[in-house]
């Protein structure tokens, strides 16, 4: 629905996954459909505005391709590249509590912390590169209080 343009219509379908997948016992190969269903939903509250909600299931959705990349899941690059790319919009949107939510879930994972600091770099240094990720992730007006691009690293 959201990649049809039905960006607020998305949102039931998206929960409605999160939660019947948290009802099912955890299997491996449901390891995916878990993850995109956190990331849409994740979605699907920032294009709500409600910044605060979307952190956890980003970061669930983030945890989970990680999860699946060191088991040698194959093709989750990009799905996790947007994961985190979610994340960072969601977060900037926050302000300072949205980047000490991302530092305190990268804390403890030197290989982690690295990763998102760069992305958080890139986003930073780019705003052409925000702004396609702000119209995707997380439909911020943009205006005085969010031009300067992703604070959080």
């Amino acid at each position: 629905m959201r990649e049809s343009g039905q960006v607020h219509e998305a949102y039931r379908p998206a929960a409605e996954a999160v939660l019947l997948y948290e009802d099912l016992p955890e299997k491996r190969d449901e390891l995916s459909f878990r993850a995109d269903a956190a990331h849409e939903l994740a979605i699907a509250l920032g294009h709500r505005r409600r910044w605060a909600e979307t952190l956890p299931p980003d970061t669930r959705a983030i945890s989970l391709y990680r999860r699946l990349a060191a088991g040698s899941f194959e093709g989750l690059e990009g799905r996790l590249a947007a994961a985190e790319a979610a994340l960072f919009v969601h977060a900037h949107a926050m302000g300072e509590p949205g980047a000490r939510f991302v530092r305190e879930f990268a804390s403890g994972n030197k290989r982690l912390y690295r990763e998102l600091y760069a992305a958080g770099e890139t986003l930073e240094a780019d705003q052409k590169v925000f702004a396609e990720l702000n119209a995707k992730y997380g439909g911020i007006t943009p205006g005085p209080g969010n031009s300067e691009g992703p604070r959080a690293q």
